[in-house]
Formats: structure tokens, sequence, C-alpha cells
């Protein structure tokens, strides 16, 4: 069965921040949120990568949309 799970936005920034905090390795998280460790390391670098847009003026994320 091939399909693909529907992660909520929360759920995501709460396993990118577990992930980045690296208290347990990714495989080990994975484990525990039950996907893959790929999609933990995905999540991380998605995180970091827009991390600087928190920063950014409402102004350029508004241009950016």
């Amino acid at each position: 069965m091939n399909y693909k799970k529907k992660l909520s936005p929360e759920f995501k920034a709460k396993v990118a921040l577990e992930a980045i905090q690296e208290t347990l390795p990714l495989a080990e998280i994975a484990k525990k949120y039950e996907i893959a460790p790929s999609v933990v390391a995905a999540l991380k670098e998605e995180f970091l990568s827009g991390a600087s847009g928190i920063f950014a003026p409402k102004k350029e994320i508004r241009e950016q949309e």
C-alpha cells in the first residue's frame, strides 16, 4: 500500500523543532512519530530554510505571496 500521510503544520513544526534540538537521533524521532527518517530530515531543513521569514517585515511577506 502506497499512501502519503497528511501532516498538519503544527505536527511538522513540532517534529522539526525536536530534530533541531538534536536530543534524539533522527531515526528515533521518526520512530516516535511513525514517519520516515527522511521526512524528519526534510522537515528540519524546510523549517531552517524558512526561519528567516519570521523576522522579515510584514510588507515583504505579503509581496512574496
